[in-house]
């Protein structure tokens, strides 16, 4: 016993102070819990927002490219500017993801739109098939469930 009756513990039993300070304390680490996981959980819900939104962006610029190679003759700049505009939104999403199935599939997509410019750059008129299968895989991997 320290004198003054200060810090005296007894073996095995806690006074009413000490233990509201143990509750206090686990209330406190399971607030810290809950607010991590649901921080975390937000943050997944808003990569998977932003990853569909993506994919809708994408799957457009797809469509859109597809039309513009169906008037590729008449207006081949508008072939350019439509791969140009997937280009972009297809190097955004893989900037901001950190999935391997949207990395796959945004690399397959990137490696169809460079081959589409080649052969928009050759002269040729390629199929759209490649890169609206390579865009309906990155809306895939983007839709949750």
């Amino acid at each position: 016993m320290i004198p003054g009756g200060r810090g005296r513990r007894w073996a095995g039993k806690r006074t009413d102070r000490q233990v509201g300070r143990v509750a206090v304390g686990l209330v406190a680490s399971a607030a810290a819990v809950l607010l991590f996981a649901s921080t975390a959980a937000c943050d997944a819900v808003n990569k998977a927002l932003d990853c569909g939104e993506f994919a809708v962006d994408i799957t457009t610029d797809a469509t859109e490219l597809s039309q513009a190679l169906a008037q590729a003759d008449q207006d081949p700049q508008g072939a350019l500017d439509a791969l140009r505009e997937l280009e972009r939104d297809t190097d955004k999403l893989g900037e901001r993801s950190d999935n391997a199935d949207v990395d796959r599939a945004v690399e397959d997509l990137a490696t169809q739109i460079t081959e589409t410019q080649q052969a928009l750059d050759a002269g040729r008129v390629p199929s759209a098939r490649p890169v609206m299968d390579a865009a309906s895989e990155v809306a895939k991997v983007c839709t949750p469930g």
